[in-house]
């Protein structure tokens, strides 16, 4: 976000933003008990949260929408996802599916992003993105992924997660490999340090604080 960075517009950790692009109505609201009559059971409604003014203007701007009807409160939803509907498994585990991709993988000038799915088209959670950093690989962008999925939901209090994910790479890492890493110092059996340490060791911290099943 370039909320208060860039703009001057002070964070507020508290509040949040509705932006309306498609929906019963259209705009940006600050109560999450007035947008949700605008886009609840609404098949294809087009909605996200954000943290900054800025960021909901700039998804409307987006979307084509420069005049519409704006309302700003100071009373906020502690929870905006109460009533937000979400796939669970068996277990009652919320899922959310993570991949990610490079283009000209492992060559000069690679691309790589990511992809976040709740199971729901036009969830307000779904994200892609590029990768981060300048290591532009399948096995990276497979790793941010999933640490993305464990950011959204520590982020808005999901404590039980199914995480699919089609990188048996990031699994074994998890699952299997880590604890021998840790007694060697992080070097693989073949004697040679763990690569993408950096960022593995973030998707286990996540995974400390969140339970979560591959």
């Amino acid at each position: 976000s370039n909320c208060g960075r860039v703009h001057k517009e002070r964070y507020n950790p508290h509040k949040r933003f509705y932006a309306v692009a498609d929906g019963r109505n259209i705009g940006i609201y600050a109560l999450w008990e007035n947008c949700k009559n605008d886009v609840l059971g609404l098949r294809g409604a087009d909605w996200k949260i954000f943290e900054c003014k800025y960021d909901a203007k700039q998804f409307m701007k987006k979307r084509g929408h420069k005049d519409y009807p704006k309302e700003i409160s100071q009373t906020e939803i502690p929870n905006p996802l109460v009533d937000i509907d979400f796939q669970k498994d068996k277990e009652g585990r919320v899922k959310v599916f993570a991949d990610g991709s490079a283009i000209n993988n492992g060559q000069l000038g690679a691309t790589a992003g990511i992809g976040i799915y709740w199971g729901i088209p036009n969830h307000p959670l779904n994200l892609a993105a590029p990768v981060e950093g300048p290591k532009a690989t399948n096995i990276v962008a497979e790793i941010q992924a999933v640490i993305a999925a464990c950011r959204i939901a520590f982020k808005f209090n999901i404590n039980k997660l199914r995480i699919y994910t089609d990188s048996e790479y990031v699994i074994k890492c998890m699952n299997e490999w880590w604890a021998n890493w840790i007694i060697n110092g992080f070097r693989t059996a073949h004697n040679k340090p763990v690569e993408n340490r950096e960022i593995l060791q973030q998707l286990k911290a996540l995974l400390e604080k969140i339970d979560v099943k591959f």
